[in-house]
């Protein structure tokens, strides 16, 4: 500032503000008010009005709120037993406990939580699709984007007591969509582009809607979405180059499966990508990091054969076999096969092992897998090296 100016001190200002606020919260709270309770507990769990984020404080006054009857913290409180946040154990069934409280004080938000965790039967909370349905039919009158999502898709599948009705479900998804819900403007994309029926065959109302979702999307759906475009699968054209866009999204979300298809399409040179193995062995190892069995399996026989980018490191290679092998990995189970047959990577040579892995693999589908199964029932012992 110039020379006599004075500085400015609003920020003091305003955290004495909230701090006086916070302290009549308090103060009510600790005389049994559940409206000052909820908010104390909110500004608690997000770390506002001058208050330190503590989620374990959040949850006491939550909870005390809560008993008094207070719907707003019962979703609170149940969400953090969901999620096992708050020092709160991981409790889905208390969840739903909670959810009920407030769902029959006709909160929305409880009954969309409820009928979703009766629908997928989580937490050990017993599946009840009909009831699903009926919480989800409250909330979508009340245009939720999301129960109207929920909902439709049992009508576009006759779940939970609800009879299949394609126009109720292209209606209800309609509806989702035109709040700008991702995951309904996805589905409904889906069924214009393979021309089911309440909609009809529409390639570019599928195109818009796919636009829409966009960068809206769940790295899972992206990844799901990009799988399609790839090999022009579920009424989808073609296209690798809108498949290497969405791997990327999702990758960068650090979804393990889009990393390790990217790093395929980099290693080929698909979609309009550059042919770039330092660039696939990157996102291979990011993928392999965590615990992607694919990717476990083609960085592991990279490192078996050895690259100018990934040297051999037979170790290395027998490890990450190991890790494939033991997710159920086809491609894993054949190549760690091959490495008990021939002794690789200082392996013993173990002949029943090496079937045995065959034995799975083959069961899976691999066809050399198959191939040299058949040849240690004949012969004795597979001759391939890894």
């Amino acid at each position: 500032p110039a020379v006599g100016a004075q500085p400015a001190a609003p920020a003091p200002a305003r955290i004495a503000v909230a701090s006086k606020a916070a302290l009549q919260y308090i103060q009510a709270a600790d005389g049994g008010d559940a409206t000052s309770q909820f908010r104390l507990g909110m500004m608690y769990e997000h770390g506002f009005g001058a208050l330190a984020k503590d989620e374990a404080k959040a949850a006491e006054y939550y909870a005390k709120a809560a008993e008094q009857g207070d719907a707003r913290s019962q979703v609170n409180l149940a969400s953090m037993y969901a999620h096992g946040r708050g020092g709160l154990p991981l409790d889905v069934r208390k969840a739903a406990e909670l959810y009920t409280r407030a769902a029959d004080q006709g909160d929305t938000q409880a009954q969309l939580n409820l009928g979703t965790i009766y629908a997928g039967g989580l937490g050990g909370v017993p599946r009840d699709e009909a009831k699903a349905a009926e919480l989800f039919r409250n909330v979508a009158e009340r245009g939720s984007s999301h129960a109207q999502f929920s909902l439709g898709m049992m009508y576009a599948s006759g779940l939970g007591g609800v009879a299949k009705d394609d126009a109720q479900a292209s209606a209800l998804l309609h509806k989702a969509a035109g709040q700008g819900n991702a995951q309904a403007q996805f589905r409904l994309g889906l069924m214009y582009a393979n021309g089911y029926v309440g909609v009809g065959r529409d390639e570019a109302k599928a195109a818009e809607l796919f636009r829409q979702a966009g960068d809206q999307l769940d790295a899972e759906t992206q990844v799901n979405l990009g799988v399609m475009y790839s090999k022009g699968i579920g009424g989808l054209p073609l296209d690798e180059a809108r498949a290497a866009r969405l791997f990327r999204r999702a990758a960068d979300m650090g979804n393990a499966q889009a990393q390790f298809n990217l790093g395929v399409m980099y290693a080929r040179g698909l979609g309009g990508l550059d042919k770039d193995k330092y660039k696939a062995v990157g996102l291979f190892s990011r993928a392999a990091d965590q615990g992607d069995a694919d990717a476990q399996a083609t960085l592991g026989m990279m490192y078996a054969r050895g690259h100018k980018m990934c040297p051999r490191d037979e170790p290395a290679a027998v490890q990450l076999l190991v890790k494939s092998a033991g997710a159920g990995n086809p491609a894993g189970q054949y190549n760690l096969g091959v490495a008990f047959a021939t002794g690789f990577g200082g392996l013993a040579r173990d002949e029943a092992m090496a079937a045995e892995l065959f034995r799975k693999a083959a069961g899976q589908g691999h066809a050399q897998a198959q191939y040299n199964l058949g040849m240690m029932h004949a012969h004795g012992m597979a001759v391939l090296a890894p």
